[in-house]
């Protein structure tokens, strides 16, 4: 179920205008919010990912600030993304229906955003992993 979008009371923790995004969520309405949630908040999506092939080209050549990954894209995990990302220090969260202990041992540190979230739990998630990124733009 889609929850529908929120405008946060207080306003976000700070600013994410101009914060540059990879999506990668295999799931067209699920992405399709998150991209809508996102823009709520100013940010730029750079690209939405329904694939670890389409990810990882992205990954490879877009400019961006941050990522949001969904763990599982079509039975295949978004961990050759991780690691690409992780190789590239460009900072990521996973947001996941998976419980932690399904998320293989080597991205359990890797924050997660346990699906279904609300808007505020995305602020919240965002304004951890995305600390002092962007906030020149």
């Amino acid at each position: 179920m889609v929850q529908q979008l929120v405008k946060p009371q207080n306003g976000p923790k700070r600013s994410f205008h101009g914060l540059r995004i990879l999506v990668v969520e295999d799931w067209w309405i699920v992405a399709q919010e998150l991209r809508a949630r996102l823009e709520q908040l100013e940010c730029e999506v750079v690209g939405l990912a329904p694939s670890v092939e389409k990810a990882m080209a992205l990954a490879s050549a877009a400019t961006f600030d941050g990522a949001i990954l969904d763990v599982d894209l079509n039975g295949k995990r978004v961990y050759p993304v991780a690691d690409l990302l992780m190789a590239k220090g460009i900072p990521f969260f996973f947001a996941t229906g998976f419980d932690s202990p399904q998320v293989t041992d080597n991205y359990q540190d890797i924050p997660q955003l346990r699906k279904p979230y609300a808007f505020r739990e995305l602020q919240d998630m965002m304004a951890e992993v995305f600390s002092g990124v962007g906030e020149d733009h």
